[in-house]
């Protein structure tokens, strides 16, 4: 059975649940704690798990030490923190798995600090996180250490504005997390700035207009193509390197059907009609702004969308619900039916995107994202199944059948 599938299922189930549980306020707590715990053991048993292994087994076994490190003997061509945080791992003797158990820790620990905040609903967001950052948990090891310190950024950031003088110690967090996200993903590079540059620019901006402009542009983006301005724009800028070659590659992959524009469109509508008066709330606020736009603007590139989508999803998905909860308690017109009609779509959204995943991994990957866990070595040599897995990642690099392929733009002759 497909790991991700089993783990993202159940919690699912458990979303149901807790959607039954009406006006069972402290059940409905203990749900979201139990399914926390489901979601972190899950995912942190992965034993050397999904495609990218091939890499990072490679990158950890390398003998770089942290006196190599501080003393820049280091020549790969990996981002430092990440590599940093390798060398830490191995001089505290963690193998291959303790490592990848200390990102996925990080990365629930974050989403705990954000969906606690929620007053309902919050196993629903829980599992709303698992669809739509499947791929960040799993698999992309390096961007899931950037976006959980992003995360951690953002948290600070808003203790720093609530706590007034006294959150001196949270713009140092807010600061130092930032820096240590930019140093895990390139990607980082981007979006830290870019959130920075949005929350400054926030009193300035047309507020009050924002959620019906990227409503309508998104409807645009479903009909217009764009790809032949991106590609002018990004031969006029024709800068070589590596971070351009993956910028390019990116930029390649174009849909403009997409399932997720039911989600997204669903959100902007939400919006549109319930967020009044919520756009001063500092840090965390202009984070689901920033967010959006950057989604609705580069909604047809779903390839670099579901990249940097991981950095605000949470923050997205957090401020809906909240959105949504605020305009129920002042009973805003038709909110209930709307609030239910939501929870319907989101259900089906999220069963959907599972069960395509599911199918889509085992027509491409064969069972490269069956279960194995740590649990496996109770009866397996350690040797045994770190080389089957290392087989199934270096099969699907191997193969070209890749389902993505018809969604690139034909390069140029």
């Amino acid at each position: 059975m497909n790991l991700v599938t089993l783990i993202t299922g159940i919690v699912i189930v458990m979303a149901v649940v807790e959607l039954l549980l009406h006006g069972m306020q402290r059940m409905k707590r203990d749900l979201f704690y139990v399914a926390m715990v489901v979601a972190w053991v899950g995912f942190t048993s992965k034993y050397y798990y999904g495609p990218d292994i091939v890499i990072y087994t490679l990158l950890y076994d390398e003998s770089w030490s942290l006196y190599d490190l501080v003393f820049g003997h280091y020549t790969g061509g990996y981002e430092i923190g990440y590599v940093y945080f390798n060398a830490i791992c191995k001089a505290f003797g963690m193998g291959f798995w303790g490592m990848t158990a200390v990102v996925s820790t990080l990365f629930f620990l974050a989403v705990f600090l954000v969906l606690r905040r929620l007053e309902d609903k919050r196993v629903l967001a829980l599992a709303l996180v698992l669809v739509i950052m499947k791929d960040l948990i799993y698999a992309q090891l390096r961007q899931c250490m950037a976006v959980s310190f992003f995360v951690f950024a953002v948290v600070e950031a808003e203790g720093w504005r609530t706590n007034g003088r006294k959150g001196k110690r949270d713009v140092f967090g807010a600061v130092l997390f930032g820096l240590i996200s930019m140093t895990m993903h390139k990607s980082a590079f981007v979006i830290v700035p870019l959130t920075v540059f949005y929350y400054v620019l926030q009193p300035y901006m047309m507020r009050k207009n924002t959620w019906p402009v990227l409503l309508t542009l998104l409807a645009m983006l479903v009909i217009v193509p764009t790809w032949d301005l991106i590609v002018a724009v990004t031969d006029v800028l024709n800068i070589n390197g590596m971070t351009m070659d993956s910028i390019r590659l990116h930029l390649s992959f174009v849909n403009l059907r997409q399932t997720n524009l039911l989600i997204y469109g669903t959100a902007l509508l939400v919006l549109v009609m319930y967020s009044r008066g919520q756009e001063r709330k500092g840090f965390m606020v202009a984070t689901v702004f920033c967010g959006m736009i950057v989604i609705v603007v580069l909604y047809q590139y779903y390839f670099i969308v579901d990249r940097l989508r991981s950095y605000f999803a949470l923050f997205v998905i957090y401020y809906i619900f909240n959105t949504m909860r605020v305009a129920a308690e002042k009973r805003e017109p038709y909110v209930n039916i709307v609030r239910q009609l939501c929870e319907i779509v989101l259900l089906f959204f999220m069963v959907g995107k599972t069960y395509s995943f599911d199918k889509a991994s085992r027509a491409e990957q064969g069972d490269l994202l069956e279960v194995s866990t740590v649990f496996d070595l109770i009866d397996e040599d350690v040797t045994v199944v770190r080389e089957r897995q290392m087989e199934k990642g270096r099969r699907f690099w191997a193969s070209e059948q890749r389902s993505d392929n018809r969604y690139k733009i034909p390069e140029k002759k």
